[in-house]
């Protein structure tokens, strides 16, 4: 796999994902997009669980701008408005949801549940 350099202008979208919980997809994508930051790349790491996220968690941040879920609930507009600077260099979160919004509990605005 070619690591991007700082001065390269593509983008590179790196997903990891499964069906099951538990098998350590949030271990494998922090620490993948650790080791990209550390190269000198900028990396944006998206927490997509919308229902017990913890990437904020395993970076130590405490209180994680709104993620993945302001963003779809149109509460911001942009992806850089949902961006938390972590304690390294080249590496920001858009953290996801955790136990709350309709999408996680499967409940809607109007108090219906699926």
């Amino acid at each position: 796999m070619k690591i991007p350099r700082k001065d390269d202008t593509a983008k590179r979208v790196i997903t990891v994902g499964g069906g099951k919980g538990g098998v350590g997809k949030s271990i494998v994508a922090s620490n993948l997009a650790l080791a990209i930051a550390q190269t000198g790349s900028r990396v944006v790491l998206v927490d997509c669980d919308l229902g017990a996220a913890n990437q904020h968690v395993l970076f130590g941040i405490d209180r994680p701008k709104p993620g993945i879920q302001a963003l779809l609930d149109h509460k911001i507009e942009s992806l850089d408005q949902g961006l938390t600077p972590t304690h390294h260099p080249n590496l920001h979160l858009m953290a996801g949801t955790w136990a709350s919004g309709g999408v996680a509990t499967g409940r809607h605005k109007n108090g219906s549940i699926e």
